[in-house]
């Protein structure tokens, strides 16, 4: 019986050329969680038995798909993974665009069965094909910067000895060690708000970007697992609020009515760089303050979209190094 008490795991990951088939050169090493599950389909065969319990005959699989959530304190680098899967540009700016095309990424959790150096004694459970459908960014005062990112994966090994033809190429690895890469904080952010009314100061919020996958009869076509991983749809939203404030309040109100507006949140990466997340889109509600209470705050929901004439994008996302 071998009992595995987790052995110190750490998160790696690799983009993959071509789509579906494990990129064993790691790019990317995380001290996040990622969580994940097989998923199989069930397919009714449509033939009776007249039994009044269910059988054997009556049912086979169908679609295979792995379920993978990535997660944790946002760095440079879970940032950078997630903006290349979200865009599929590799390097800033990040631009949201009007591709359906997305890249693939490997994701591996990785287990230090043995000594800590010898990485041929190690193991690791590995998903293919993943495909980014939605990340968002969580902001809350006094605290680090998290995010969580779901994946569509094609398939899922587990326990797969790391030597001979299994063995993983650790570039940007020289251990099973956690990084301890810089955070971003709540206390570093710097925002441009609310259109021309630049509100300078908020209270938090979240950032959701999303790609939407081609249905099941496209995406997989004929086979059991994920063949064309096409995004037929991409979007996201901006959530924030702030206090109260007469004049930026009246500004956020009337948008509402479909005037679009800009926005801009820098996030610092702590003697890194610093990301500014340029956002466009339409305000779709405003949650007028509580009657409640004392202190007035307000708040909004905008959805990004482009601007119909291809000289705004809904979200370009630039790194500038320290």
């Amino acid at each position: 019986m071998a009992n595995r008490c987790l052995q110190n795991p750490v998160v790696m990951a690799a983009f993959e050329d071509p789509y579906g088939t494990l990129n064993k050169t790691i790019t990317v090493k995380l001290a996040d969680t990622l969580e994940y599950n097989d998923t199989v389909s069930e397919v009714t065969t449509e033939r009776k038995t007249g039994n009044i319990t269910a059988q054997k005959l009556e049912t086979t699989t169908g679609y295979k798909y792995v379920d993978a959530t990535l997660s944790g304190a946002l760095t440079k680098e879970s940032m950078d993974l997630i903006l290349q899967a979200l865009t599929n540009d590799s390097a800033s700016p990040f631009v949201h665009s009007n591709s359906c095309v997305r890249q693939g990424l490997s994701l591996y959790r990785y287990f230090d069965d043995g000594t800590l150096e010898t990485p041929t004694d190690d193991k690791y459970d590995a998903i293919s094909g993943c495909i980014l459908t939605q990340a968002v960014l969580t902001i809350t005062g006094g605290g680090v910067i998290t995010y969580s990112a779901t994946f569509k994966g094609k398939a899922l090994v587990r326990e797969v000895t790391n030597a001979v033809t299994d063995a993983l190429t650790l570039t940007a690895v020289t251990d099973a060690s956690h990084p301890n890469n810089a955070l971003c904080s709540f206390g570093d952010i710097v925002v441009d708000i609310i259109g021309a009314e630049a509100l300078t100061k908020f209270n938090g919020g979240t950032i959701t970007f999303t790609n939407e996958l081609v249905g099941d009869d496209v995406l997989y076509q004929n086979s059991e697992t994920i063949q064309n991983p096409l995004i037929q749809n991409a979007g996201g939203s901006l959530q924030l609020s702030w206090l109260y404030d007469a004049e930026i309040d009246t500004t956020a109100y009337s948008n509402i009515q479909g005037t679009l507006q800009e926005d801009n949140i820098s996030i610092v990466v702590k003697g890194i760089g610093t990301y500014l997340i340029n956002t466009y889109g339409k305000i779709e509600s405003y949650e007028n303050p509580s009657a409640g209470k004392g202190l007035m705050i307000g708040s909004l929901t905008k959805k990004l979209m482009g601007d119909a004439l291809n000289t705004q994008a809904m979200l370009t996302v630039t790194y500038t190094a320290a």
